[in-house]
Protein backbone atom coordinates (compact mmCIF):
# COMPACT_ATOMS: atom_id res chain seq x y z
CA UNK A 1 0.00 0.00 0.00
CA UNK A 2 3.14 2.67 0.37
CA UNK A 3 2.75 5.04 -2.00
CA UNK A 4 -1.17 4.71 -3.52
CA UNK A 5 -2.22 7.57 -3.41
CA UNK A 6 -6.21 8.40 -2.15
CA UNK A 7 -8.25 11.67 -3.81
CA UNK A 8 -10.78 13.04 -1.25
CA UNK A 9 -12.56 15.46 -2.93
CA UNK A 10 -14.39 19.03 -1.27
CA UNK A 11 -18.00 19.07 -0.78
CA UNK A 12 -19.10 22.38 -1.58
CA UNK A 13 -23.02 23.00 -0.70
CA UNK A 14 -24.97 25.62 -2.13
CA UNK A 15 -28.24 27.13 -2.83
CA UNK A 16 -29.59 27.37 -6.04
CA UNK A 17 -32.35 30.13 -6.61
CA UNK A 18 -35.24 29.34 -8.42
CA UNK A 19 -38.23 31.11 -9.51
CA UNK A 20 -40.26 33.58 -6.79
CA UNK A 21 -43.41 33.64 -5.12
CA UNK A 22 -43.86 37.11 -3.02
CA UNK A 23 -45.33 37.64 0.39
CA UNK A 24 -45.68 40.58 2.18
CA UNK A 25 -47.47 38.39 5.39
CA UNK A 26 -45.57 36.32 7.84
CA UNK A 27 -46.55 32.62 7.29
CA UNK A 28 -46.70 31.65 11.04
CA UNK A 29 -49.74 29.54 10.68
CA UNK A 30 -51.16 26.96 8.34
CA UNK A 31 -54.00 29.97 7.01
CA UNK A 32 -50.94 32.07 5.75
CA UNK A 33 -49.15 29.39 4.82
CA UNK A 34 -51.92 28.14 2.60
CA UNK A 35 -52.78 31.41 1.34
CA UNK A 36 -48.86 32.06 -0.13
CA UNK A 37 -48.45 28.71 -1.38
CA UNK A 38 -51.77 27.27 -2.68
CA UNK A 39 -51.94 28.19 -6.36
CA UNK A 40 -48.22 26.51 -6.57
CA UNK A 41 -49.39 23.27 -5.27
CA UNK A 42 -52.38 23.13 -6.33
CA UNK A 43 -50.85 23.16 -10.15
CA UNK A 44 -50.25 19.26 -10.18
CA UNK A 45 -52.28 16.43 -10.86
CA UNK A 46 -50.14 14.51 -8.07
CA UNK A 47 -48.86 14.32 -5.26
CA UNK A 48 -46.27 17.50 -4.06
CA UNK A 49 -44.41 18.14 -1.01
CA UNK A 50 -42.94 21.05 -0.20
CA UNK A 51 -41.23 23.07 2.87
CA UNK A 52 -41.46 26.77 3.46
CA UNK A 53 -38.37 27.77 5.10
CA UNK A 54 -38.50 31.09 7.69
CA UNK A 55 -36.61 32.93 9.66
CA UNK A 56 -36.84 34.15 13.45
CA UNK A 57 -39.46 36.33 12.62
CA UNK A 58 -41.54 34.36 11.18
CA UNK A 59 -41.23 35.64 7.61
CA UNK A 60 -40.68 33.45 4.55
CA UNK A 61 -36.99 32.94 3.27
CA UNK A 62 -37.71 30.45 0.75
CA UNK A 63 -39.49 27.53 -0.04
CA UNK A 64 -38.31 24.05 -1.64
CA UNK A 65 -40.43 21.73 -3.79
CA UNK A 66 -38.94 18.39 -2.08
CA UNK A 67 -40.83 15.55 -3.43
CA UNK A 68 -43.96 15.14 -6.73
CA UNK A 69 -44.95 11.94 -6.42
CA UNK A 70 -48.49 10.15 -7.93
CA UNK A 71 -51.83 10.09 -7.48
CA UNK A 72 -51.59 9.15 -3.85
CA UNK A 73 -47.72 9.24 -2.33
CA UNK A 74 -44.73 10.40 -2.15
CA UNK A 75 -41.13 10.36 -0.92
CA UNK A 76 -40.91 12.04 2.00
CA UNK A 77 -37.21 11.35 3.50
CA UNK A 78 -36.32 13.49 6.61
CA UNK A 79 -32.66 13.96 5.16
CA UNK A 80 -34.43 15.84 1.80
CA UNK A 81 -37.36 17.29 3.65
CA UNK A 82 -34.97 19.40 6.35
CA UNK A 83 -31.72 19.72 3.19
CA UNK A 84 -32.98 23.21 2.36
CA UNK A 85 -34.06 24.36 5.92
CA UNK A 86 -30.41 23.79 7.32
CA UNK A 87 -28.67 25.27 3.91
CA UNK A 88 -31.01 28.40 4.32
CA UNK A 89 -30.43 29.05 7.94
CA UNK A 90 -34.00 28.74 8.99
CA UNK A 91 -35.43 29.07 12.29
CA UNK A 92 -37.97 27.14 11.33
CA UNK A 93 -40.08 25.57 8.54
CA UNK A 94 -43.69 24.62 7.91
CA UNK A 95 -44.46 21.25 6.11
CA UNK A 96 -47.08 21.09 3.01
CA UNK A 97 -48.53 18.73 0.72
CA UNK A 98 -51.37 18.26 -1.27
CA UNK A 99 -53.77 15.41 -1.63
CA UNK A 100 -54.99 15.43 -5.42
CA UNK A 101 -58.11 13.53 -4.58
CA UNK A 102 -59.04 16.15 -3.21
CA UNK A 103 -59.75 15.48 0.35
CA UNK A 104 -57.15 16.27 3.28
CA UNK A 105 -57.66 13.91 6.10
CA UNK A 106 -54.22 13.16 6.76
CA UNK A 107 -53.00 9.31 6.58
CA UNK A 108 -51.17 6.82 8.72
CA UNK A 109 -48.60 7.97 6.83
CA UNK A 110 -49.03 11.28 7.38
CA UNK A 111 -49.35 11.23 10.84
CA UNK A 112 -45.99 8.75 11.15
CA UNK A 113 -43.77 11.31 8.70
CA UNK A 114 -44.49 14.11 10.76
CA UNK A 115 -44.01 12.50 14.25
CA UNK A 116 -40.59 11.27 13.03
CA UNK A 117 -40.07 14.94 11.29
CA UNK A 118 -40.67 16.42 14.86
CA UNK A 119 -38.07 14.40 16.34
CA UNK A 120 -35.54 15.29 13.41
CA UNK A 121 -36.43 19.08 14.05
CA UNK A 122 -36.05 18.65 17.82
CA UNK A 123 -32.59 17.83 17.31
CA UNK A 124 -31.07 19.96 14.39
CA UNK A 125 -33.01 22.86 16.47
CA UNK A 126 -35.04 24.28 13.06
CA UNK A 127 -38.76 24.22 15.11
CA UNK A 128 -41.40 22.29 13.03
CA UNK A 129 -44.63 24.82 13.12
CA UNK A 130 -47.21 22.98 11.13
CA UNK A 131 -47.54 20.43 8.38
CA UNK A 132 -50.56 21.16 6.15
CA UNK A 133 -52.70 19.15 3.70
CA UNK A 134 -54.10 20.87 1.11
CA UNK A 135 -56.86 19.24 -0.60
CA UNK A 136 -59.86 21.21 -2.97
CA UNK A 137 -60.74 24.44 -1.55
CA UNK A 138 -59.69 23.24 1.77
CA UNK A 139 -56.95 22.13 3.97
CA UNK A 140 -56.02 20.35 7.43
CA UNK A 141 -53.54 21.75 9.51
CA UNK A 142 -51.97 18.58 11.64
CA UNK A 143 -51.17 20.73 14.61
CA UNK A 144 -55.07 22.57 15.06
CA UNK A 145 -56.29 19.14 14.54
CA UNK A 146 -54.39 17.98 17.45
CA UNK A 147 -52.28 15.29 15.04
CA UNK A 148 -49.17 17.06 15.49
CA UNK A 149 -48.06 14.32 17.47
CA UNK A 150 -45.38 13.33 19.69
CA UNK A 151 -43.70 10.07 19.50
CA UNK A 152 -42.39 7.92 22.72
CA UNK A 153 -39.25 9.53 22.14
CA UNK A 154 -39.08 13.41 21.90
CA UNK A 155 -40.57 15.78 23.79
CA UNK A 156 -43.39 17.95 22.55
CA UNK A 157 -42.76 21.00 19.99
CA UNK A 158 -45.88 23.59 21.23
Amino acid sequence: QSGKQYELKEVVLRLAEGRSLYSDQAISNADAAVDVMRKELMQQDREVLCVVNLNAKMKPINFNIVSVGNLTQTVADIPFITKSAICSGAASTILLHTHPSGDPTPSPQDIEVTNRLIEASEILGIRLLDHVIVGNGCFVSMKTEGLFGVSENSTEIT
